[in-house]
């Protein structure tokens, strides 16, 4: 007897009806996702930062009309929120569209069906913002730093 949830991953192929999975196979794309999240995160951070000499001039001008330090982490960490909500609602309409063109190429019927369980709707969500608050944070902070260190011109 075994249960019903973990029949596909662990049951090595005790009734002969379908094949079965590997769990290694799922940690291993798992951590490959992950990765790729990571480097994504990264090479925000390093664009935010490449472009900070022309953002100083804003933050500075806005410090002089009166902002603090906070609303200007704040601006820069819901600049960097809100791209990445537009991006996950981007992606959720490609993969929409093009998971038909994908089942046909790769003879599969994955279905999408992300819209009717709230659960995985919060968790992608939540998992946006968590992207967007540590992708800009680092320039948030990099340039609040700048601009108390030296003069904007």
């Amino acid at each position: 007897m075994h249960p019903l949830s973990s029949l596909y991953l662990d049951s090595g192929d005790l009734s002969g009806f379908f094949p079965g999975g590997d769990r290694i196979y799922v940690f291993a794309f798992s951590f490959i996702a992950l990765f790729i999240l990571i480097i994504a995160c990264i090479n925000f951070m390093n664009l935010a930062t490449a472009r900070s000499g022309i953002r100083a001039r804003e933050v500075g001008l806005r410090k002089v009309v009166g902002a603090e330090r906070s609303q200007i982490i704040m601006q820069f960490l819901s600049e960097s929120v809100t791209l990445s909500l537009l991006c996950l609602i981007i992606s959720l309409f490609i993969v929409k569209w093009t998971l038909p063109f994908f089942n046909e190429l790769a003879d599969r019927n994955i279905q999408f069906h992300i819209f009717d369980n709230i659960l995985y709707l919060a968790g992608f969500v939540g998992l946006a913002i968590l992207v967007g608050i540590l992708a800009g944070s680092y320039p948030a902070l990099l340039l609040r730093i700048y601009t108390d260190s030296c003069f904007v011109r």
